[in-house]
């Protein structure tokens, strides 16, 4: 058990400076928005709670963007802990949609048995609804590369 924590935690280390590293890289220094984000996931069927937060400028094509969320339901609480790199693809006026990819540390503990921590990678596919209002508003659907972290999860946020 001990040793699954260490690799966990190595693997989050690694994934926030490589993210962190790659933005310096493109210019991404300044926070852009904080945000509270919603939605469910699947396998196991949870309803999730979160915050985020996207360091990028307002035009920038790449951000980096933690994220915390607790996930409720299936007879289990979860805890989730991401950052992704995002590549926001440019736009003029209307709906701005971006990709990602990233690390994840996850803890689930069920009612009847064992907690686990693991981690994983993430591909995400999103889009921010109206990028240039106050606040916006995001959609982005998370695909899970791996089989012990639940296996999709659909958001819905707020960033301000």
């Amino acid at each position: 058990m001990n040793g699954t924590r260490r690799a966990v935690r190595g693997m989050v280390w690694a994934c926030a400076l490589g993210a962190v590293s790659a933005c310096g890289m493109t210019g991404v220094a300044e926070a852009h928005g904080f945000g509270l984000r919603t939605g469910f996931s699947a396998s196991p069927g949870q309803w999730v709670v979160g915050l985020h937060e996207q360091f990028a400028a307002d035009h920038a094509t790449f951000a980096l963007v933690p994220s915390a969320e607790a996930g409720f339901g299936d007879d289990a609480f979860s805890l989730t802990a991401q950052a992704d790199l995002q590549y926001r693809f440019p736009h003029d006026v209307g709906p701005r949609p971006y990709l990602a990819v990233g690390g994840a540390a996850y803890y689930f503990n069920p009612k009847a048995g064992d907690s686990s921590t693991h981690a994983g990678i993430n591909l995400v596919g999103g889009v921010v609804l109206n990028p240039l209002a106050h606040p916006r508003v995001l959609v982005d659907g998370r695909i899970r590369l791996t089989d012990e972290l639940p296996k999709a999860r659909v958001v819905v946020g707020l960033e301000f």
